[in-house]
């Protein structure tokens, strides 16, 4: 993954109701799951219920459409109409890096200090480590 997988692990985590103590880190962590950890995911899902919506949520609204509130009727529509765009990218680094550089240059690009950080980070490390684009 070059870039975004974060916004990828947000939504999944939103979609399958699990912010580090659901069914899935269960299969992961062994059933056993730090309380802390419990903890968090606790007010994560209270904190994405108050300020979105959790995904069953939008699902029932789906299923019995006859009463939503206009508000409901635009999230609805938003949720149902956009796509997620993704970039598959097949070949060495030079162009996994181009494609980090064409990602960030688009949408909101990088600043002239994230750019300048950026390119200092691809002279010092080009030649030493392989993975060092393809894991942003």
């Amino acid at each position: 993954m070059i870039d975004g997988g974060h916004r990828l692990s947000a939504l999944r985590a939103w979609v399958e109701d699990d912010y580090g103590d659901g069914h899935i880190s269960h299969q992961l962590f062994g059933h056993d799951i730090p309380r802390e950890q419990r903890r968090a995911a606790d007010r994560t899902r209270k904190l994405v219920k108050e300020r979105v919506g959790s995904w069953e949520y939008y699902q029932k609204l789906l299923a019995d459409d006859a009463s939503l509130t206009e508000e409901q009727q635009r999230r609805i529509s938003v949720l149902t109409s956009r796509g997620i765009s993704v970039q598959w990218v097949v070949g060495d680094v030079d162009k996994a890096e181009t494609s980090f550089f064409n990602i960030n240059m688009k949408g909101t690009p990088l600043d002239a200090i994230e750019e300048m950080l950026l390119k200092k980070s691809q002279e010092k490390y080009s030649d030493s480590n392989p993975s060092n684009y393809s894991c942003r």
